[in-house]
């Protein structure tokens, strides 16, 4: 996993990545370049995380070749080198890359860890009436997507057969009935391309722009060609001003920056939260519940008493949800 950190004020700015890179044989190395300069004139820095290629070619090399041809280049402001570098990405990927080979090798690695899914929805899933199928179909739809694509008009060599293969082979057979092949078939091409979706590459550009006094940053999302199109989309924009002194900013893996400044880790604030709100939720049943088995109330005074939990959630209701907004900010 990747860790990245940009932190402004109005005198400087700093960008950090570490070095470690996972392949998809789980092996680590170190040593990988993250972090780059740009520019000196006007100062310019770049930082690369998620997936270190774009269709296939790796981003170290193409930021390399992309800098040699800036000299060339009249830029001045951040967003210039951010629109510069996406039309060079654009044609480099046209001229270099194998688009169909390039996706279809992500299918395979994505049902070659299959079994991870289904684990998940065995730790996730609460509700014994939710199949996987059900499971994956609201999990990963199309509504979720990273990037705005239309499925229906997707055209993605081997997208089709692959599925099909897949349950030719029995592959799937230990996690859908045989009569659910028809819908399995059009759920697994969502979750499909769902997942195909996440391997982007996340760019931050940052530093001064000749025609402002503080620094800013503008960060991409990059997923490269698919169906004839070059897909990527500006994921963030800061800048400092006299409102906005100093910000900062954690990229890729981000738990250990927001538990530095939020003061707890991520995971320990949702379990605090789902505990809040089943403990809420739960608790007024029960001791209805244990009301009227000991006979402690009669029927007049439960019904009251149901009447008035009821009045009373509604503000326990929105209490919750200023608690949640204050712990999640």
């Amino acid at each position: 996993m990747t860790a990245e950190i940009v932190i402004m004020n109005k005198s400087a700015i700093a960008m950090a990545a570490d070095s470690a890179a996972t392949l998809t044989n789980n092996k680590v190395y170190n040593g990988v370049n993250k972090l780059f300069q740009l520019s000196t004139n006007p100062p310019i820095g770049i930082m690369i995380y998620g997936n270190a290629n774009c269709n296939g070619i790796p981003m170290e090399i193409l930021i390399k070749e992309f800098r040699k041809k800036l000299p060339d280049e009249d830029l001045e402001k951040i967003s210039d080198f951010g629109k510069k570098l996406m039309d060079f990405l654009k044609i480099k990927c046209e001229n270099y890359c194998d688009v169909d080979s390039y996706y279809l090798s992500i299918m395979k690695d994505i049902f070659i860890n299959f079994h991870h899914f289904y684990l998940k929805y065995l730790q996730e899933n609460e509700d014994e009436d939710c199949t996987f199928l059900d499971y994956l179909d609201k999990k990963y739809s199309e509504d979720k997507f990273h990037f705005d694509i239309n499925i229906d008009e997707l055209e993605l060599k081997g997208l089709d057969d692959t599925i099909t293969n897949i349950f030719n082979r029995g592959v799937l057979s230990d996690f859908f009935n045989q009569e659910d092949e028809e819908r399995a078939h059009q759920i697994l091409k969502k979750f499909l391309i769902f997942n195909i979706l996440l391997n982007y590459t996340g760019i931050v550009i940052a530093g001064f722009d000749s025609e402002k006094l503080y620094p800013s940053y503008f960060s991409y999302h990059v997923l490269g060609l698919l169906n004839n199109k070059f897909i990527y989309k500006t994921s963030e924009e800061v800048a400092i001003s006299n409102q906005n002194p100093a910000h900062i900013s954690p990229f890729a893996q981000s738990d250990v920056v927001e538990t530095y400044l939020k003061g707890i880790n991520s995971e320990n604030q949702k379990t605090i939260l789902k505990y809040i709100q089943n403990f809420l939720n739960e608790f007024p049943e029960e001791m209805i519940n244990i009301f009227e088995e000991g006979e402690i109330l009669d029927v007049e005074n439960l019904n009251k008493l149901r009447k008035s939990i009821e009045e009373i959630k509604q503000p326990i209701t929105a209490r919750k949800m200023r608690l949640k907004n204050f712990l999640m900010n």
